[in-house]
């Protein structure tokens, strides 16, 4: 009986492991996070459409200037961020 309820135990956990392993599994983010992380503003620029370029907005108001966005985040490597958690808040299905 205990046998099988540490194999029960121990599936639910390797299901729990699983799955949360799955939610954070996205590749262009980790690539994002990783680049802002070093302040990589090449992979950051590689990552952002060109044709439509992206569009940014910011205090100073819009631009589509491909470099404006990459620098941003580049930028927060040398101001010293150390712990970054992004997380996808929405998915649009176009």
């Amino acid at each position: 009986m205990k046998a099988s309820r540490e194999i029960g135990i121990g599936a639910v956990l390797l299901f729990c492991s699983a799955a949360l392993s799955a939610q954070s599994a996205f590749a262009p983010l980790d690539q994002w996070k990783s680049a802002v992380q070093t302040g990589d503003t090449a992979a950051l620029t590689q990552l952002y459409s060109v044709a439509p370029p992206a569009q940014t907005k910011t205090s100073q108001g819009a631009t589509q200037e491909v470099g404006a966005e990459p620098h941003f985040w580049a930028a927060l490597a040398v101001s010293g961020i150390s712990d970054l958690h992004p997380k996808i808040l929405e998915i649009e299905h176009l």
